[in-house]
C-alpha cells in the first residue's frame, strides 16, 4: 500500500500540536528576507502579498497579491524555499521562481479592480482563494459593487468555480460586510478538505469598529470543499464561532488613535486550534503592530452563530486566545538596512526541520508604496512548558 508523503506530513502535523494543554508555544526568530519596491520576479513585481501557503513535497511558497489589475494582472507569485545551515542556526532564503498570471474561466483578463486577493489555500493542484471584491463608496451609484466571494483556480491560473458569501455576510445598507475589512484570513486544516476564514472586522450588524477603547467580534467560519470530479466542486459553509479582535494597541496612552486592527490571516491546526494574526495600523504614530495568537475553539461550549444575523452583545463562550508574540520584540534582529516592521498580512505553515520542529513564514504587503518593502519572516515554533 502507498501513501501520499501529504498525508505523512498531516499525520507529522496533527501529532505535532496534540494534546497541548499545559503547553505553551513558542517563536523563535530565524531570519528576515527583504525586496524593495520594484523587485521584479518572472514579468510580475512582486508586492501586494496577502496570503500564503507552502507546498511541503515540492517545497515552494504560494504568495497571492492583491493588484487588482493595476500594476500587473491579479497573480501568484512563487518561491523556491531553502533551508541552509548558517552560523550554527538556520537560514531560510526565499528565491522567487515564477508568476501564475490568473485568468477567466475562458482564459481572459479580468477588468481591472473585480478581484482583491487575500487569502490562499492549496487544495487537490488548485488554489483557493479569497476576494474582497469592489466595495465602491459611491452613493450615486450603490448597485456598483463587486461583492466579496471564494475562488477557485487550476494551477494553471484558470479560474473553475466561485461561490458567493453566506447572505449575513453581503455588504448593504446596515449590514454585511465593511469596504476592504473581510475575508482577509484564508487556512486549509492540515490534508483536510477543511478550510476556516472570517472577517477583518465586525460586520456592520455586529458591532462597531475596533478602537483603542473597544475590542470587537467577528466571525470564524468553517468551511468544507469537495468535488466529484476536476469540474465540479462545492464548496459549503459551515459553523460560524465568534472571535474578539483585540482594542487597537496604544503603548503611549493617547487620547485618540487614527487607524484600526484586525484579524488578517491564520492557520487552522485542528477542530481545536488556530493560530491567529492580528494586524493593527496606527496612523497617528505611521506605525505597524503585529501579533500572533494561539486560539483555542472550546467544542463543549461552542456556539454556532450562523444562525444569528447579529450577535451584537452576545458573549463570546467559544474561543479563548494567549498571545504568542509581540512582533516588536523581534524588530532589534531585523536586517539593518530594513530596521522596522511591515504590514504583514500573511501567515502559514513552513518546513519541517530534522528535529521535528516546525518553521513558521510571515509576509508583509508593501501596497506597491516606496516607502515599503516586501518583508518575508521565518520562525521555528517550540513548545515550552506553561507552567514555570
Amino acid at each position: 500500500m502507498k501513501i501520499k508523503l501529504s498525508t505523512i506530513l498531516t499525520i507529522i502535523t496533527a501529532l505535532l500540536f496534540y494534546n497541548c494543554a499545559g503547553q505553551s508555544l513558542k517563536l523563535n526568530f530565524l531570519n528576515d528576507q527583504n525586496f524593495p519596491t520594484g523587485s521584479m520576479a518572472a514579468q510580475g513585481e512582486i508586492g501586494g502579498l496577502s496570503g500564503i501557503a507552502y507546498d511541503e513535497e515540492n517545497k515552494k511558497l504560494y504568495a497571492v497579491s492583491d493588484d487588482k489589475g493595476e500594476v500587473n494582472p491579479p497573480r501568484i507569485h512563487v518561491f523556491n524555499i531553502e533551508v541552509e545551515e548558517k552560523d550554527g542556526g538556520k537560514k531560510i532564503i526565499f528565491a522567487p521562481a515564477e508568476t501564475i498570471f490568473l485568468k477567466t474561466e475562458t482564459g481572459g483578463t479580468f477588468a481591472i479592480g473585480h478581484l482583491d486577493l487575500e487569502g490562499i489555500a492549496l487544495y487537490g493542484g488548485n488554489f483557493l482563494l479569497s476576494s474582497e471584491g469592489m466595495l465602491k463608496d459611491d452613493p450615486a451609484n450603490p448597485n456598483n459593487k463587486v461583492q466579496p466571494e471564494m475562488l477557485l483556480f487550476g494551477k494553471d491560473g484558470l479560474l473553475k468555480q466561485r461561490w458567493p458569501l453566506p447572505a449575513k455576510f453581503i455588504s448593504q445598507e446596515g449590514s454585511g460586510v465593511r469596504k476592504n475589512l473581510v475575508w482577509e484570513p484564508l487556512s486549509k486544516m492540515g490534508n483536510s478538505n477543511v478550510f476556516w476564514s472570517g472577517n477583518e472586522q465586525p460586520l456592520k450588524q455586529d458591532g462597531p469598529l475596533v478602537d483603542i477603547n473597544n475590542d470587537g467580534p467577528i466571525r470564524l467560519i468553517r468551511m468544507e470543499l469537495a468535488n466529484k470530479d476536476d469540474n465540479n466542486y462545492n464548496l459549503s459553509y459551515g459553523p460560524e464561532y465568534q472571535y474578539r479582535i483585540e482594542k487597537m494597541p496604544n503603548p503611549d496612552n493617547l487620547p485618540a488613535i487614527e487607524g484600526d486592527n484586525g484579524l488578517v490571516d491564520m492557520i487552522a491546526i485542528n477542530e481545536k486550534e488556530i493560530i491567529t494574526l492580528e494586524r493593527s495600523w496606527n496612523d497617528t504614530m505611521k506605525r505597524n503592530f503585529i501579533r500572533v495568537f494561539h486560539t483555542h475553539i472550546d467544542t463543549q461550549k461552542a456556539n454556532d452563530i450562523s444562525g444569528q444575523m447579529s450577535i451584537q452583545g452576545v458573549a463570546n463562550t467559544t474561543t479563548t486566545k494567549r498571545l504568542i508574540l509581540d512582533l516588536d520584540e523581534i524588530v532589534p534582529l531585523l536586517d539593518k538596512n530594513f530596521p522596522r516592521l511591515d504590514n504583514i498580512e500573511a501567515i502559514c505553515l513552513g518546513p519541517k526541520l530534522p528535529n521535528g520542529s516546525q518553521i513558521i513564514f510571515l509576509a508583509s504587503d508593501n501596497n506597491f508604496s516606496k516607502s515599503q518593502r516586501t518583508l518575508f519572516l521565518a520562525f521555528e515554533l517550540t513548545f515550552e512548558s506553561a507552567q514555570k
